[in-house]
This record gives C-alpha cells, sequence and structure tokens, in this order.
C-alpha cells in the first residue's frame, strides 16, 4: 500500500506540475504550488469553514485527528 501511495503522489505531482507550467505559472520552492501546499490549504480552509477535525482528517488520509492539527 505504501508503494501506492508513492506512486499516487508522484502522478499527482507531476499532473499539477504540467498544469502549472500550461498556466504559465513557475514553481519556486517554498511558494506553495505543490501537491501538499495545496492539500494544506485545503486543510485549513476546512477548518476555517468549520469542518470538524474528524472529518477534515479523514479527507487528507490521516490515520488519526491528531495528526491534523
Amino acid at each position: 500500500m505504501l508503494e501506492f501511495r508513492r506512486v499516487l503522489f508522484r502522478s499527482i505531482a507531476c499532473i499539477l506540475r504540467k498544469y502549472l507550467k500550461k498556466a504559465g505559472l513557475s514553481h519556486i520552492e517554498g511558494d506553495g504550488r505543490t501537491f501538499h501546499g495545496i492539500r494544506k490549504t485545503l486543510g485549513t480552509e476546512m477548518v476555517i469553514q468549520g469542518v470538524p477535525i474528524t472529518t477534515v482528517s479523514q479527507v487528507l488520509g490521516h490515520h488519526t485527528s491528531n495528526a491534523a492539527r
């Protein structure tokens, strides 16, 4: 399962880079234009909108809600 997740992450990251390039955007280290940055923003926005932390944790794929805090 871990290997599958690694491959899935790389595939998504590759797709993200492709569309950033098509949109004329470049990735600079630390600019948040990464799969992880988008994922983190999603979690933050969900919490701001009042989604329960346990739901946010599940959506982000965390094993426990402590990881999403």
